[in-house]
């Protein structure tokens, strides 16, 4: 799954390095994957998707891994963070309930972050983390 994460920023990256003209600028792709049980998903396709897999998270504990690529003219450096988070277990009336909402994709990871049990620390841990990690890597630039 980390190779997964790195790969799909490295080539979203890559991407969008390949519209510039004339490289000048740094840019920095991401990614994320979720996993569970061995299995690795994405984003949510559509919402019966986004469904399914909120029932795979409830009440389960699931890594969260985040790719980063940064490249320059000179140089691309990828690199992952992860961090562990634990869903409660949810009813079937929250499922229902996420059924209504139209903008299932953008939605989906505001609304997991609600199911998660306890606090949000490990997500902005790993946010900050992820933060710290692009920052080192950048400051190799100068």
């Amino acid at each position: 799954p980390y190779e997964i994460a790195m790969l799909n920023a490295s080539l979203k990256a890559k991407e969008i390095a390949s519209t510039e003209n004339e490289f000048e600028s740094t840019i920095i792709g991401a990614d994320t994957v979720v996993v569970v049980s061995d299995n690795i998903y994405g984003k949510p396709k559509n919402k019966l998707e986004a469904i399914e897999f909120l029932k795979i998270l409830s009440g389960k504990e699931h890594k969260v891994i985040t790719g980063i690529a940064i490249i320059t003219a000179d140089e691309c450096i990828v690199d992952y963070e992860e961090t562990i988070v634990i869903f409660r277990t949810l009813t079937e009336d929250e499922i229902e309930g996420y059924k209504t909402l139209s903008k299932y994709a953008d939605n989906f990871r505001r609304i997991s972050n609600l199911f998660k049990l306890g606090d949000v620390t490990g997500m902005k841990n790993e946010m900050l983390e992820t933060s710290r990690i692009i920052k080192n890597h950048l400051e190799k630039f100068k």
